[in-house]
């Protein structure tokens, strides 16, 4: 067996003579378990959520050989890529939602620059555009002892080396057989296949212009908040918060926690109400799955737990497009819960400005208008002239379709914010402020409202902007207020955190192991007579 080196170092080349179990044997190695949970999510067969072109570590190191890629980033990307566009089954909403992920969610060497993500799309068109047969299904052990000229050939690859642009990228490495480390660099100009071919200008101007609008837009969003927290927290005195803390009630404190972990409990509820008898889920098995997405969205960015939760629910046989629909419903209920409670507040709390009245009379009529139009879609809209993928979110939303159900989803989601708003008042009081409950209904609008902005996980800064805003309207001291948003911040995570992060290290840790190739080399046989590729 050849000796093994640095992963980054190695490139398999596009020797045609030598057989898939020689290249495999060359390719330096990696422990399975080295591969996060993100990864698993998406790309792993055993995954519930796995995207089409899913493929194990060993047909993934096989199609690095096939195709003469190194272990890069830009590599990766293009390996990536052909076997999802390969695939036969990739969906515009499918490759939308791997670069998200490789983009917001991966982390460290196995995340996508912009370059690698451009690979990525590039390698999915090539690969439609070939014609490549899927390369997630084909029996990989048993054809290690096939040469790799004929098996390219039978897969529908063709080797002509191109050199496609793949930009500057970091020498690490990325799942199984490649290393999380740091790694030396591998050589730019070496062969590569597949005549990969180069974007039009006019999409890498689109792609670009889209990159920079996203980087502007969240530039704008930090800035924002950076601005309003200085503006509220200018010449505050650190000492009086500091005393302000130091008053809180402590059995309060708690009381509110609980009242955390009850808001938890509706809105578990309310999931078994939008489930119902079509996919029936156990009420405490429901409650972890609200206490583990709630923690791992608390913990970074983008709302990662409803991609928990999708996880989860996919074991119990909720299809994807359902549990999507229904994570949108169980948002918008929440939402008009709130408006309910909201609304008549500029009419019983003085001192409301005109601007925030218009903003609760506009977030309730858009929140009511949204909802009508999503139970005519749900009961009237025809799902066989709709994408699949549409098709399944409008079937998902069947809760929509029973009276009764819309109402007791609307029951619970309005006890769900009643508790939260509960919550607010006994925070006020465990600091000694003395406020009305419309008060507190007011400073969680407000705090739900400056949440909309995606600035950082767990809303950190954009919560703390609408407490600040909500109590300097009812002129409470700016010590008192940060110490308000401090505590109330607290008690709408700590819960979530402290339950659900424990009930989420399975799928953390990865219980599923990823299927490795076995030690002993297959056995060769005769070269097999080769057939052209089928029609796809």
């Amino acid at each position: 067996m050849p000796t093994r080196g640095p992963l980054a170092a190695w490139n398999p080349g596009l020797d045609d003579t030598v057989t898939l179990r020689t290249a495999y044997d060359a390719m330096p190695g990696d422990d399975s378990a080295a591969i996060p949970w993100y990864v698993r999510l998406l790309e792993n067969p055993a995954s519930p959520v796995a995207l089409p072109g899913a493929i194990d570590l060993l047909g993934h190191d096989c199609i690095h050989i096939l195709l003469g890629r190194g272990t890069l980033p830009p590599d990766e990307a293009f390996v990536i890529g052909v076997t999802m566009g390969a695939s036969g089954r990739l969906g515009a909403w499918q490759e939308k939602l791997f670069t998200l992920g490789a983009r917001h969610l991966y982390r460290g060497g196995f995340r996508f620059s912009h370059t690698d993500l451009e690979v990525f799309r590039t390698a999915v068109a090539f690969a439609r555009d070939t014609g490549i047969r899927p390369l997630h299904t084909l029996p990989w052990r048993d054809l290690m002892h096939r040469r790799l000229g004929p098996l390219r050939a039978s897969v529908g690859i063709d080797p002509a080396p191109s050199s496609p642009p793949t930009g500057e990228s970091a020498p690490v490495g990325r799942p199984a057989r490649r290393p999380v480390g740091s790694a030396q660099p591998v050589a730019r100009h070496r062969r590569r296949s597949g005549r990969l071919p180069r974007a039009r200008p006019v999409n890498e101007r689109r792609s670009r212009a889209k990159r920079v609008a996203g980087i502007a837009f969240r530039v704008l969003n930090i800035a924002a908040i950076i601005g309003a927290l200085w503006w509220f927290l200018r010449g505050i005195d650190v000492t009086a918060l500091g005393r302000a803390l130091e008053r809180a009630t402590p059995w309060l404190l708690v009381v509110a926690l609980l009242l955390n972990v009850f808001s938890q409990y509706v809105s578990a509820e309310g999931w078994r109400i939008m489930l119902g008898s079509r996919h029936p889920v156990p009420r405490g098995r429901l409650l972890r799955y609200e206490f583990s997405a709630q923690a791992a969205s608390a913990i970074s960015p983008g709302r990662a737990g409803e991609l928990i939760r999708l996880w989860f629910l996919k074991r119990d046989a909720v299809p994807v497009t359902t549990t999507g629909a229904l994570i949108w419903l169980e948002k918008l209920f929440g939402a008009i819960g709130l408006a309910i409670l909201v609304i008549p507040v500029p009419w019983l709390l003085d001192g409301v400005p005109g601007v925030v009245s218009g903003c609760i009379a506009v977030f309730a009529v858009f929140m009511v208008v949204q909802l009508g139009v999503l139970i005519v879609i749900a009961r009237r809209g025809r799902t066989e002239r709709l994408p699949k993928f549409l098709s399944g979110v409008v079937s998902g939303m069947y809760p929509l379709r029973e009276p009764r159900r819309v109402v007791a989803m609307l029951g619970v989601m309005l006890v769900g914010e009643a508790a939260d708003v509960a919550g607010a008042v006994v925070v006020l009081h465990a600091l000694g402020i003395r406020l009305p409950v419309t008060a507190a209904i007011l400073t969680l609008f407000l705090i739900d409202f400056a949440n909309m902005l995606p600035v950082a996980p767990g809303h950190f800064g954009t919560f703390e902007v609408g407490a600040l805003y909500a109590l300097d309207l009812m002129h409470v001291l700016p010590s008192s207020a940060l110490a308000f948003a401090l505590l109330f911040h607290v008690q709408q995570n700590l819960p979530q955190v402290v339950v659900g992060l424990p009930l989420e290290l399975p799928l953390l840790v990865g219980r599923r192991r990823l299927r490795e190739v076995a030690d002993t080399p297959a056995e060769p046989g005769p070269e097999p007579v080769e057939h052209s590729p089928p029609d796809r």
